[in-house]
């Protein structure tokens, strides 16, 4: 991808986040392909709490550079309905939300919130508050009319993701739950094997959800493709499962994750260690999946991440993450963790937190890069680590 960048439009990051009110944005001007979209909660004008709080998209160049904010609503208009977060729920604690996801064919960015007044306390149970899913456009247009009502307790909602129709979205207590684009219902929990749901994408045809629940750390495969019935069952990727890892259900915090091609897994992981928080880099042999090495900042623990997008560019993944101390990070993998680096591109603002970040929607289907041919299917782990000459954008996982 070229890393030529048209000229932002001239907005001051001060004045966006301390001066605009809730509904300041109520069209935004289209996006530029290639640009990050960052999920930022407050308006930086008063302290965030656990209550709900406002919800900002913050679109940056991938050099750090503030293009423009979409404003989430806060109140209900017609069918769209408010979607806020939690204020202290995110990059200061264990439980992130506003994780951000592109559909398969990169025309739409999803999250989930709470359909919620800011201010206000959000319930455990969803028919109390219900659970929201933002949609938006590469045009910037929003949309939050899927909504999820039941009586169950969805508890926290950390990421969704739809392929233009199915909707599937994240909960810490009933794992992942399917529901339909624009409708308003209960929803289907799909399987009982896993209670925290953490990060949900559709690779290639298939579900796929990060969860540290029991024995389950790391990559699980839902169902056998797009399910949208419950009785599914959650399969651990071979090499997450404590059968190869003893101490893995203690050592290792799985969130958002990047699959570069069938053969190399990135995963943003917020555990306070050198050794696991930070970017994970993983290599498939063919038969299961072996950690190499990790990527974070100055090798310190306590920047680890828990968002998570790339690119190939030349022979460098490229990655941007946002970490726990709210800061949008470039990510950039040399093929050794000793010789990869971490940058801060920005950071947020006093009473504003970062969560998420994801490239921007395109215009149209088809423009986001294909999976690539599997053509290293019979190279060896180390020669895998070598064959890193593909180009592509991040799309949500698929595994063995």
């Amino acid at each position: 991808m070229s890393t030529q960048r048209r000229c932002p439009v001239a907005l001051a990051a001060a004045s966006l986040i301390a001066g605009m009110s809730f509904a300041a944005v109520a069209r935004a001007n289209s996006f530029t392909p290639g640009d990050l979209v960052v999920t930022r909660v407050g308006t930086g004008s008063a302290a965030l709490t656990p209550n709900a709080a406002a919800v900002f998209l913050d679109e940056y160049t991938t050099a750090g550079v503030l293009v423009q904010s979409i404003a989430l609503p806060t109140s209900s208009s017609g069918a769209n309905v408010a979607l806020t977060l939690t204020g202290t729920n995110g990059t200061t604690s264990k439980f992130p939300e506003g994780l951000l996801q592109l559909s398969p064919d990169g025309t739409t960015l999803s999250l989930a919130g709470y359909n919620q007044t800011p201010g206000k306390a959000i319930s455990t149970s969803s028919s109390t508050t219900n659970r929201v899913v933002a949609t938006v456009s590469a045009s910037g247009i929003v949309d939050t009319t899927t909504v999820i009502n039941s009586g169950s307790s969805l508890g926290i909602v950390r990421s969704a993701v739809t392929d233009g129709s199915k909707v599937y979205i994240s909960s810490d207590t009933l794992g992942i739950v399917e529901t339909t684009l624009g409708s308003a219902g209960a929803g289907t929990r799909l399987s009982t094997d896993v209670n925290s749901g953490r990060v949900v994408s559709i690779y290639d045809g298939q579900v796929y959800l990060s969860t540290r629940s029991g024995l389950i750390n790391g990559i699980t495969a839902v169902g056998t493709g797009e399910p949208v019935t419950s009785g599914q069952t959650d399969a651990t990727l071979a090499g997450f499962g404590k059968d190869f890892d003893p101490y893995q259900t203690s050592s290792r915090s799985p969130y958002d994750f990047v699959f570069a091609n069938d053969h190399t897994l990135y995963i943003a992981d917020s555990y306070q260690s050198p050794d696991d928080g930070g970017v994970q880099k993983w290599i498939f042999d063919g038969g299961r999946w072996f950690k190499i090495y990790t990527i974070n900042l100055s090798g310190s623990s306590a920047f680890p991440f828990q968002s998570l997008t790339g690119q190939y560019v030349g022979d460098d993944f490229v990655m941007y993450g946002i970490n726990n101390a709210g800061q949008l990070c470039s990510i950039t993998d040399t093929g050794t963790g000793g010789t990869s680096s971490v940058s801060v591109l920005a950071s947020s603002a006093m009473y504003t937190a970062f969560r998420g970040v994801e490239f921007v929607p395109t215009a149209l289907p088809g423009v986001a890069p294909a999976p690539l041919p599997s053509a290293a299917a019979s190279m060896s782990t180390l020669g895998l680590a070598c064959a890193l000459l593909l180009k592509q954008r991040k799309r949500a996982a698929r595994v063995a």
